[in-house]
């Protein structure tokens, strides 16, 4: 039986790709992975009708700066399977939240219940290279098109990174 004793590899330019602790955990600092939330500490009207971007125009960590927080957008920096999950507070009775892979769904879920309630949408997407990958949000058939943001990712958000 062989060892490898390593504590760090890293790229040829000396980017850190991975590090062994003592205790044996493994820590990739350069995985891509976002939260993104909006900054309004109120309701975000989204006009009732038809689907709309989310807004996520600010980020509790965005490592590697692939989410856009000016588009809403990430785009993934390399080929992989990646996880993705989106939560919105709403005030319609019923609502949709839409995973959208280079602009076509990928993934919807639909909240039927009552108003004022939190929909969540988990997807695990295998992408390519340079694909982009947002949100989208529907309102029911009520009159209340509305998302709740209170300038944190507590009621609404967005997040996502490499799986691998």
């Amino acid at each position: 039986m062989s060892n490898l004793l390593v504590q760090n590899i890293k790229h040829t330019n000396g980017t850190t790709a991975q590090t062994v602790d003592s205790s044996g955990r493994v820590v990739t600092p350069a995985r891509p992975a976002f939260l993104a939330y909006n900054t309004t500490d109120n309701w975000i009207n989204y006009a009732h009708g038809a689907r709309r971007d989310l807004i996520w125009n600010a980020t509790k960590f965005n490592i590697g700066s692939h989410f856009d927080t000016s588009t809403y957008k990430f785009t993934c920096p390399v080929a992989g399977i990646y996880y993705f999950h989106c939560w919105t507070y709403s005030g319609s009775n019923t609502n949709y939240i839409y995973l959208l892979l280079n602009d076509a769904e990928k993934q919807t879920s639909l909240n039927a219940n009552d108003a004022s309630e939190t929909n969540h949408m988990t997807a695990i997407v295998q992408c390519s290279a340079s694909d982009v990958v947002h949100t989208g949000y529907l309102g029911g058939s009520d009159s209340s098109t509305n998302v709740y943001s209170n300038n944190s990712e507590q009621w609404s958000g967005f997040e996502g990174y490499l799986l691998g």
